[in-house]
């Protein structure tokens, strides 16, 4: 590791570039920001962004390694923010390719927010509990799983879920679609496989 990222506590400065020694590997600090938990990374272009557990999104900019923004959530108490995945969207109206952040939350919403404003551009309610996971499809939509115990397929278009896949007796953690099969894995301790 050549840099620790870190909070500051006066709340001035959100970050401090520290350059390790490399022999300093074991004597890191914990991956702590401001006395939070980082839950979720991502990076998109010239960004890293962190899932922290007091409810909002971190985004880093990587060359000078310092919090340009915050992408807050709703303002209820423990309402944190954990899989991130980053999807690129084909834009009519622009013609071209635009970044997504599809962010889930405590709450069981998926919130999409424009990666070139930072804007949040839809609030999806999605499950009935904290959503675990987030994944891309082979043809596109996405997957997201949640404590409520059902995986559901959204076509990234429409934002609409064209499936939802409900039989374990568990909380759902994980999901793939693998050769237009999808995988979920739950707390129930089964791995199941759907034809869709």
């Amino acid at each position: 590791h050549t840099h620790v990222l870190r909070a500051m506590s006066d709340g001035q400065q959100l970050s401090k570039n520290r350059p390790m020694a490399p022999r300093a590997a074991l004597a890191r600090e914990p991956s702590k920001l401001f006395g939070h938990k980082v839950c979720g990374i991502q990076a998109v272009g010239p960004y890293m962004l962190s899932a922290v557990d007091d409810g909002s999104v971190w985004v880093w900019n990587t060359k000078n390694l310092e919090v340009e923004r915050k992408l807050l959530g709703p303002s209820q108490l423990n309402t944190w923010v954990r899989p991130l995945v980053i999807k690129e969207l084909f834009d009519a109206r622009r013609g071209n390719d635009r970044p997504k952040l599809v962010s889930g939350w405590a709450d069981g919403a998926i919130r999409i927010y424009d990666v070139r404003t930072w804007r949040l551009e839809h609030t999806l309610r999605a499950h009935n509990g904290p959503i675990l996971s987030l994944s891309q499809s082979e043809d596109g939509s996405f997957i997201s799983t949640g404590a409520d115990m059902a995986a559901n397929i959204w076509d990234s278009e429409s934002w609409t879920v064209t499936s939802s896949l409900r039989s374990h007796k568990g909380a759902v953690c994980a999901a793939c679609e693998v050769d237009g099969k999808v995988i979920t894995a739950s707390l129930d301790g089964l791995i199941k496989i759907w034809d869709i």
